[in-house]
């Protein structure tokens, strides 16, 4: 089982896709991340965030992700919104 020091948190890469989109999937069913219906195609959320985008790995596969989203024009573009979603089956121990 992977602790948290075993775990490596890195830009997300377009690779990553099919696990972050999982993911997405995981919270749209559950219904506690996001208002969508449906997780996004890779092109739509590739544009939609626009901020850091992260994964994070506690071996081989992508456990969780955060990525930041402009949410306002006003203030030179520095309103963002933060996503963090991790995966139900990552086994990351404290």
């Amino acid at each position: 089982m992977a602790t948290v020091l075993d775990t490596i948190v890195r830009d997300l890469r377009p690779e990553d896709w099919p696990q972050v989109a999982a993911i997405c999937r995981e919270g749209v069913r559950a219904g506690d991340a996001t208002f969508e219906k449906e997780a996004p195609l890779w092109n739509a959320w590739d544009a939609a965030h626009d901020g850091a985008r992260l994964v994070a790995e506690p071996g081989v596969e992508v456990a969780g992700w955060a990525a930041a989203a402009s949410v306002s024009d006003r203030c030179n573009g520095r309103w963002r919104d933060v996503l963090l979603l991790l995966a139900r089956r990552s086994a990351v121990q404290g």
